[in-house]
């Protein structure tokens, strides 16, 4: 099994629109094979903070996300750009 822990900090203004992208984003994620599942937490005390965890079921199957249209469109393409800043560590269980 392989995760993702990816921390996002939305640009000043633009939280309620990675919000919404982010939410959209989800179950396309989740159609992928080997996704076992993708879900995001925000902030409470800092609304702008928001945290995804992912689990694969593989290397492989990180690698089909990373290959799948919808990560360059949306991903890389509509919420990157709202992003004040990004740190993203990859894990396997112990």
């Amino acid at each position: 099994m392989r995760v993702i822990l990816a921390t996002y900090v939305a640009a000043e203004g633009n939280e309620e629109k990675l919000a919404e992208g982010l939410r959209a984003y989800v179950p396309m994620v989740l159609t992928e094979p080997g996704c076992i599942s993708f879900d995001v937490y925000r902030g409470i005390e800092n609304p702008r903070l928001f945290v995804l965890v992912e689990v694969y079921a593989d290397q492989a199957a990180i690698e089909a996300h990373i290959a799948a249209d919808h990560f360059d469109e949306v991903a890389v393409k509509q919420l990157r750009p709202l992003l004040e800043s990004r740190e993203v560590e990859f894990l396997t269980s112990c």
